[in-house]
């Protein structure tokens, strides 16, 4: 278990004090967290206007 702790450091160090690192975050967090979000937040939307009779 230490040496799965340590190596997990290691890894979050690394993405959070190098270029590529927050680079991938970043793009990770577009591809699965933001990029999900509008296409759900737009689908609820389009369900409102259908459901209000707009469209």
């Amino acid at each position: 278990m230490d040496n799965f702790q340590a190596s997990e450091s290691i890894l979050t160090s690394a993405i959070e004090n190098t270029k590529v690192g927050q680079s991938v975050s970043a793009a990770e967090n577009f591809l699965f967290l933001e990029l999900p979000a509008q296409f759900a937040g737009g689908a609820l939307l389009s369900a409102g206007w259908r459901a209000t009779g707009i469209v």
